[in-house]
């Protein structure tokens, strides 16, 4: 990850409440393995970083940079599984192939998709049941 991944800083302006260090300690954070290696990175105390961490502009914007790496992550694992599903595809089609391996490639693709259904039906389902919700409060809200 580049060090400048940490976009604390927006329109050159200082992202409110943070130091220059505490920015520096986000990045670190992301970078090195544990609160102890970011510390040293920062040449601040762990227990500096500990404060930092429970001050709620420090941790909101934490929180932010490690959505948007997480954000990363899965669009990274999205272009994977197009790639994963058509090398199962191949060895599952592959007549020289292994019985065994055949069968397998052919297994894990079943049960992806129905993994896959399963959550798209239960992703519908909390939609509508929030819909439902959202349309009772406003039933409520000109009733009462």
């Amino acid at each position: 990850m580049p060090r400048d991944f940490c976009k604390v800083r927006k329109n050159g302006k200082k992202k409110e409440g943070l130091t220059p260090l505490q920015e520096k300690a986000i990045v670190a954070l992301m970078t090195t393995a544990n609160v102890r290696d970011a510390a040293k990175e920062v040449n601040v105390s762990p227990r500096s970083i500990f404060i930092w961490l429970n001050d709620p502009a420090f941790e909101k914007a934490y929180r932010e940079v490690r959505s948007r790496t997480v954000g990363f992550a899965l669009a990274e694992l999205q272009k994977a599984m197009a790639e994963a599903v058509a090398t199962l595809r191949d060895v599952m089609r592959n007549a020289e192939a292994l019985p065994s391996a055949r069968v397998s490639a052919a297994r894990c693709i079943l049960e992806l998709g129905q993994k896959w259904t399963e959550t798209e039906d239960i992703l519908a389902r909390v939609s509508a049941l929030e819909e439902k919700i959202e349309n009772r409060k406003e039933i409520d809200n000109e009733a009462g």
